[in-house]
């Protein structure tokens, strides 16, 4: 399925986030995006960003992710793995760098009231 307006972004917006965004959206464990198609993703992206994105990964991740980066580049196979990694972030992305059509988007949607109460906000 394709997520609405993920063509609002490009893989080099990833470098937006701070660096506990990277560690918190990137985090495979918490169901982020897979450190293969991360690596896959950023190929031809600044270094300085795939450096960030590295650091940002648990070790074993990091080591999947540098594999994977460092294979030659297939162009469709970078396409679609940078599909994959905007539509995993889709929300952060357009939270962070689009707060209005963040409102627009989640507008109406209603939180229960248990919820709340059971988040003791």
């Amino acid at each position: 399925m394709v997520t609405p307006r993920v063509s609002l972004f490009a893989i080099d917006d990833l470098d937006s986030f701070d660096d506990e965004g990277l560690r918190t959206f990137l985090a495979p464990a918490r169901g982020g995006v897979r450190p293969q198609d991360l690596g896959r993703a950023l190929v031809g992206s600044d270094r300085s960003l795939v450096r960030r994105v590295r650091r940002s990964l648990p070790p074993a991740a990091a080591g999947e992710f540098l594999a994977a980066h460092n294979v030659q580049p297939d162009g469709d196979g970078v396409a679609r793995a940078r599909r994959r990694v905007l539509e995993k972030l889709f929300w952060p992305l357009v939270y962070w760098l689009r707060p209005d059509d963040y409102e627009e988007l989640v507008r109406g949607e209603e939180i229960s009231p248990r919820l709340l109460a059971a988040l003791d906000i």
